[in-house]
């Protein structure tokens, strides 16, 4: 899915995420990697690209910016190189790794 970035970002020069936008997209996520057989969901800006699939069943983490959901293989191997800006919410089938700032968006 691509979302032009003034659509979600804030009007500043900081990178950050409009909450109220991104909340659609982050529960949207989540509803299809419940219900649909994926292998990771990645999110980054325009100009970044995707980690690739092969590199993350390695450890690689995927693009989490702001978030990134994998499944619980792919977490363990990620687990203890997670920088600590990251909250971690266990999902039916997997994980979300979620920017802190982000994770009160996140469905409990």
């Amino acid at each position: 899915m691509i979302t032009p970035e003034d659509d979600v970002l804030l009007n500043d020069k900081s990178w950050r995420f409009k909450g109220e936008r991104i909340y659609y997209f982050i529960n949207l996520s989540v509803e299809l990697w419940e219900n649909q057989k994926l292998n990771a969901v990645q999110t980054y800006h325009e100009l970044d690209a995707p980690e690739s699939l092969c590199m993350i069943s390695k450890g690689v983490q995927p693009r989490t910016n702001p978030f990134c959901i994998v499944d619980e293989q792919t977490f363990l191997k990620l687990e203890n190189h997670l920088e600590t800006k990251y909250y971690i919410k266990q999902i039916k089938n997997g994980v979300m790794i979620i920017e802190r700032a982000y994770a009160s968006l996140v469905r409990k």
